[in-house]
């Protein structure tokens, strides 16, 4: 399993669909290739906390049958853990309203994944060794994740400002001008693959987790029965 990292262009979609305020899936998460987890809640917000619900889902996950219990929902854990997601952007909002919520002045966190997890028929990763299968472009183990190699330490120039005498020949006024290092950095796309297996059913997404009025957030597969209530307030 490789270590997920952080990726502004994911942060960015989130962003742009969080202000939004839609208690609903991106519609347009099939066609990116890109799984998505949601969080709202109306109380004192903590992104650890919702994190923490999302991966507590694996207590009513059955990793042997690929299952999750009767009314509970695993979603959200098993695409935290998809082996196959390098990539993760989130990004918070504050709404005023949320739309399919009855819920006021609620913070809202969308978390996209790339690639999309959660294929049908699929676990989420292999059982084994710590990185007993790790791939060529992820060759080190580090914190019993596959991480690439580190890169080898080369002696850099002094980048301090070193100021060049460009006066003109005869004079002893130096130059005010200064010399300074500067790096580019240079964003690639991926470019999301073909997958022959079956895409996630985006129909039967994991739904997004939401919090109470009266607490911080709700216990992992309560959701449903806590929208229902709060609609009907």
């Amino acid at each position: 399993m490789g270590m997920l990292k952080w990726d502004e262009n994911l942060k960015i979609i989130a962003e742009g669909y969080a202000v939004k305020c839609i208690w609903e899936h991106n519609p347009d998460l099939e066609e990116l290739n890109m799984g998505e987890n949601l969080f709202v809640s109306n109380g004192l917000f903590d992104p650890n906390i919702a994190m923490e619900k999302w991966f507590l889902e694996h207590l009513d996950y059955d990793y042997n049958n690929n299952s999750c219990q009767d009314n509970k929902m695993c979603g959200h854990y098993t695409q935290m853990v998809w082996a196959d997601s390098h990539s993760v952007g989130c990004a918070v909002h504050r709404c005023d309203t949320m739309e399919g919520l009855s819920f006021e002045k609620a913070t809202f966190l969308v978390c996209n994944y790339y690639p999309a997890g959660n294929f049908n028929d699929e676990k989420p990763y292999e059982e084994g060794e710590w990185c007993s299968k790790c791939p060529d472009n992820l060759p080190r183990c580090d914190q019993n994740l596959c991480v690439p190699d580190a890169p080898e330490l080369t002696e850099e120039p002094d980048v301090e400002k070193e100021t060049m005498d460009s006066s003109p020949p005869g004079t002893d006024e130096p130059s005010t001008h200064t010399a300074t290092a500067t790096t580019t950095a240079t964003a690639t796309e991926d470019t999301p693959p073909s997958p022959p297996r079956t895409q996630p059913d985006y129909s039967s997404a994991p739904e997004p987790t939401m919090a109470g009025r009266e607490e911080t957030g709700t216990e992992p597969g309560d959701e449903e029965e806590e929208e229902e209530e709060e609609e009907e307030e």
